[in-house]
């Protein structure tokens, strides 16, 4: 019997209730929807079939003319065209945040954000084809707004403030009009110890006195990791040292940068008295004071 047709549709019985109805429509929606089953050519009739029988099984007039005739209430009624809401920009704006790791290596990586549509069940007009009443899938808006989905390539070195546009991935306000764009901005993520200036990355590296006095080897953090600096003796404060193309990797127009290292000394900003008395041990060997005329300045020349 064809009145039973929305009802095995839907999955309930003819005596069901009202409540029982929108919970179950509910609940097909989140598993039947187009967006949600992407790779399924038969999702968005599937999903027509499912509003079609919730719109007419949750009206009691239509209901009950289905019931008696088999068919939906309403049916060959002409209705009005109403003015449907339209999403004004196509294109989507978003950010993508990478730390530098990610940046030196480039990759995938997925970003949800979300998206309108055109209402596919009434193709955007905001009413039932059948009896002119509002749709209720998009509540007569004909725009259906959902989380979407997209994996965003993204290449190694790409620079602080591009962005990548992945063409038919923004808003669709209308079956006649194509897809807007998605605009990626990509941002990145503050690093706990590398600051990027231009193509170069900079750190700054703080020596004790017993490494000022002795050098050695000093474990330096990169953008792909950790690496290992030789420190000369008596290095002074604020020198620099470049590292070449251990900065962001060449990108485009942007060649490779380099990894400056500028060594700051790192002095104790109270001593105790112990401490004290044996800086005062040293400052009497030779070399650790600086050398004073008789009358207590220093020659010309030496400040």
């Amino acid at each position: 019997m064809k009145a039973l047709t929305y009802y095995k549709t839907l999955g309930v019985s003819p005596d069901a209730s009202l409540k029982e109805i929108r919970t179950v429509y509910r609940r097909l929606v989140k598993e039947c929807h187009p967006d949600t089953n992407p790779n399924d050519p038969k999702a968005v009739e599937r999903f027509k079939r499912i509003t079609e029988a919730y719109e007419v099984l949750s009206d009691a007039r239509s209901r009950r003319s289905y019931d008696r005739a088999g068919r939906s209430a309403g049916a060959g009624v002409a209705a009005e065209e109403k003015t449907v809401r339209r999403t004004r920009s196509r294109n989507v704006k978003v950010n993508l945040f990478l730390s530098l790791k990610q940046v030196y290596e480039g990759g995938v990586k997925k970003i949800r954000y979300p998206r309108t549509t055109y209402c596919v069940i009434c193709g955007g007009r905001g009413k039932r084809n059948h009896s002119g009443a509002e749709c209720g899938t998009c509540t007569g808006s004909g725009i259906v707004k959902f989380d979407h989905t997209v994996k965003v390539n993204y290449p190694a070195g790409i620079r602080s403030g591009e962005t990548l546009v992945i063409a038919g991935e923004g808003h669709v306000p209308s079956p006649k009009v194509p897809a807007g764009d998605l605009m990626v901005t990509v941002l990145y993520k503050p690093h706990p110890y590398l600051e990027v200036k231009g193509d170069d990355l900079h750190y700054h590296c703080l020596i004790g006195l017993d490494q000022y006095i002795q050098g050695g080897r000093l474990r330096i953090p990169t953008i792909s990791g950790r690496t290992f600096i030789f420190l000369e003796p008596m290095i002074a404060d604020g020198e620099t040292i470049n590292l070449n193309g251990r900065g962001l990797p060449a990108h485009g127009a942007h060649p490779a940068g380099n990894l400056v290292i500028t060594v700051q000394h790192c002095l104790p900003k109270k001593l105790s008295r112990k401490e004290l008395e044996k800086v005062r041990e040293l400052m009497q060997m030779p070399g650790w004071s600086p050398p004073i005329d008789s009358k207590g300045l220093f020659p010309r020349g030496e400040v």
